[in-house]
């Protein structure tokens, strides 16, 4: 199947918003920038992210797709900022399935980084 088009998928994350659904227009957001990443549109998957982020800021889904786009770019320093604040956010939420993702993430992309390592001990 023909995969979909990023700008519509941006579009619908505004419809979602003017019909006052949080949750869809969240969930949008997260297929916007997926599609976006897979076509290499890279600013705009962040921008998508950013919308997703305004909609619920601690939305670990949208933080880690954040710092994978994040190394995709090949930005180590601020890809690893953003794994240490999800995984504080973690911690306080007790979300283990969370701390779980950003590990795997961590160990497969940041093996010698101790603060990481802490996180995830």
């Amino acid at each position: 199947p023909k995969p979909p088009d990023p700008a519509l998928l941006t579009l619908a994350i505004e419809e979602a918003l003017e019909a006052g659904d949080l949750d869809e227009a969240r969930r949008r957001s997260l297929v916007a920038a997926a599609a976006h990443r897979a076509v290499g549109e890279f600013h705009a998957a962040m921008d998508a992210c950013y919308q997703g982020l305004a909609i619920q800021p601690s939305d670990p889904d949208i933080h880690l797709l954040l710092a994978e786009l994040y190394l995709d770019r090949g930005w180590r320093g601020p890809a690893a900022d953003k794994l240490l604040l999800l995984g504080r956010l973690a911690q306080l939420t007790g979300d283990g399935a969370t701390r779980a993702r950003l590990c795997y993430l961590a160990a497969a992309r940041f093996p010698d980084d101790a603060r990481l390592a802490a996180v995830c001990a």
